[in-house]
């Protein structure tokens, strides 16, 4: 042991002696390379319409990326129209942007199916992060055959508004935490002859989603190759959701002279509703004297769990230089994540920045925050377009309207689903 403290001393003397007299001697230490990189242009594409998604507002956002990658010139391109439509378009046609943004429904499958845009995994381990740096419910979107094909920029779930002038009225002191308080809530919310009722819930699959889930079920199997509602919990779910019409607690916007939930809640004529975190921008833009909460999803007999409204950024194919287009798309959902976030008011897909000051700043964004680690992706498998756009909100409809039984309404969903499959060859 002394032997070996003596040598590290020694040797550690000696480093500092020819360091000094090296430097004595006028021998600058070395500097680091140069490194010249090639002046690149990377396209990026996006919906016009997307809150953040304006030129100005784009070029704002990417001018630390800009003094990072002087060498990388973005030129932002947003569509405007049927974005799903025009990107279809622009793929054939070869000049779809380098980098796109992918959303759920069927904004995302067709693309990934189709191979327009590639697998991102060794980007993301190359960069030292890991498909578990983000929510599951986020990233699960863009996955297939355990590659991940878009990295989730931003996510978006459902949480329960109520009216807290109207629970005081009723003497209610807070939001319900189960279905059954819900229901109890809604039942002595309503006033049928006032026109005023519980809750406001959209008839369409989006909203009732979540209860078949809460209720153990699900709409397909976990490949997405398979209807699955044709199970007990699937019908729980579907069952307490219709009821709550059928039982004149809950109304449509329609029935109110709104043209959403969100709306139906804003003007006073519903106690609750369950929407997402747009929700909160609209009703400071447009009915800002509302007195209002938000909290969790109730629990249903199995979980809690809310569906997942996610974006991600992909890299096409047809990318020139797909390793620049990578660095935008990394600085986009990782250092750049938090000012995207406060800019859009949309929720962060990584864990690490539900912290930031944004959302400090903004307490009612704690309920969505504490929702994400049970948010699921709610999305369509390839090929489903008229399916969801038609025949989900016809059955939800006569469903709801009591011209068929929830049994009913999942059977034909359920037929109308595998046909689908069916004709794909699946």
């Amino acid at each position: 042991m002394a032997k070996h403290t003596a040598f590290m001393a020694a040797a550690t003397a000696a480093l500092l002696v020819g360091g000094v007299s090296g430097l004595a001697a006028g021998k600058a230490p070395a500097a680091k390379p140069v490194v010249k990189h090639k002046v690149v242009t990377v396209t990026l594409g996006g919906w016009a319409a997307y809150a953040g998604n304006n030129v100005k507002q784009m070029n704002n956002f990417l001018k630390p990326f800009k003094k990072e990658y002087p060498w990388i010139h973005v030129q932002y391109q947003p569509v405007a129209g049927n974005y799903e439509t025009v990107l279809k378009t622009e793929y054939v046609a070869g000049d779809a942007a380098d980098v796109v943004a992918l959303n759920n429904g069927g904004q995302a499958s067709p693309f990934i199916d189709a191979g327009d845009v590639i697998p991102l995994n060794s980007y993301l381990a190359a960069s030292h992060e890991s498909v578990n740096d983000f929510y599951q419910g986020s990233s699960s979107l863009f996955t297939y055959q355990n590659k991940l094909y878009a990295i989730p920029r931003d996510q978006d779930v459902l949480a329960l508004f109520y009216n807290k002038t109207m629970f005081a009225k009723a003497g209610i002191k807070s939001p319900p935490t189960t279905w059954a308080q819900l229901q109890t809530d809604a039942k002595i919310l309503t006033d049928a002859k006032a026109h005023i009722y519980g809750i406001g819930i959209d008839p369409s699959e989006s909203y009732w989603g979540e209860f078949v889930l809460q209720a153990g079920g699900t709409i397909f199997n976990a490949t997405k190759h398979e209807m699955t509602l044709n199970t007990k919990a699937a019908l729980k779910g579907f069952s307490y959701y219709v009821n709550l019409y059928r039982k004149g607690y809950a109304a449509q916007p329609s029935t109110v002279g709104a043209t959403w939930s969100g709306e139906s809640f804003g003007i006073g004529r519903v106690a609750m509703t369950i929407e997402g975190g747009w929700l909160i921008s609209s009703m400071a833009a447009d009915w800002p004297s509302i007195k209002y909460g938000v909290a969790v999803l109730p629990k249903g007999p199995v979980n809690n769990d809310t569906l997942s409204f996610p974006v991600g950024w992909a890299v096409s194919k047809t990318a020139p230089d797909k390793q620049a287009a990578w660095d935008l798309v990394n600085y986009m959902t990782d250092q750049g994540q938090p000012a995207w976030d406060a800019g859009t008011e949309a929720l962060p897909t990584r864990p690490v920045n539900t912290s930031i000051a944004y959302f400090k700043n903004h307490p009612l964004w704690k309920p969505f925050l504490a929702s994400l680690s049970v948010a699921r992706a709610w999305t369509f498998p390839n090929g489903f377009d008229q399916y969801a756009s038609t025949t989900l909100d016809n059955q939800t409809l006569l469903a709801v309207e009591g011209q068929e039984s929830p049994a009913a309404a999942l059977k034909h969903l359920q037929s109308a689903g595998q046909q689908v499959f069916q004709s794909q060859g699946q």
